[in-house]
């Protein structure tokens, strides 16, 4: 796996959240549904479609990834001021806070983004000696989405 250490600058965002279980929680792959639902409303509001490259879909989870139970974070689908297009109205405004950030890229199957994430949460921080820091974990659709398949950048706040 490749690491790239980052440092980022605040942006605004607007999106629609959730709560949703962990990756590491007993019920983790619940939180695929949940979260695809979310995008899909907020493609919605946007009249766009997840792989449309008018817009910068971020997803923002906090805390970073709750490996205590109750296992639960808020995830949040949102659009970036980086966008192409203005942010619509009537969404929920965010501010994506900035700092250190591990980003791993990730393009395989929805349905092993849970296991990816547990890969990089306990093993591969550790290996690069990297601790997590109190922020949000970003996760940056990269609009390969087709069917199953799903390409991400997970950026882990780091220290």
């Amino acid at each position: 796996m490749h690491v790239d250490i980052v440092c980022a600058t605040p942006l605004e965002a607007v999106g629609l959240e959730a709560i949703v279980p962990s990756s590491f929680a007993p019920d983790a792959g619940d939180s695929a549904r949940l979260i695809a639902e979310l995008w899909a409303e907020l493609t919605t509001c946007l009249g766009a479609t997840p792989d449309s490259t008018d817009w910068d879909f971020v997803g923002i989870t906090t805390p970073a990834d709750d490996v205590v139970p109750p296992q639960r974070i808020r995830y949040v689908a949102s659009v970036t001021t980086k966008s192409a297009a203005p942010l619509p109205t009537g969404l929920t405004a965010y501010t994506i806070g900035g700092g250190d950030y591990a980003v791993i890229r990730y393009s395989g199957p929805q349905s092993e983004v849970d296991d990816f994430y547990r890969e990089v949460y306990l093993s591969e921080l550790e290996i690069r000696n990297l601790t997590t820091r109190s922020g949000q974990h970003l996760e940056r659709l990269l609009g390969a989405q087709t069917g199953e398949q799903i390409e991400l950048e997970a950026w882990v706040p780091v220290n």
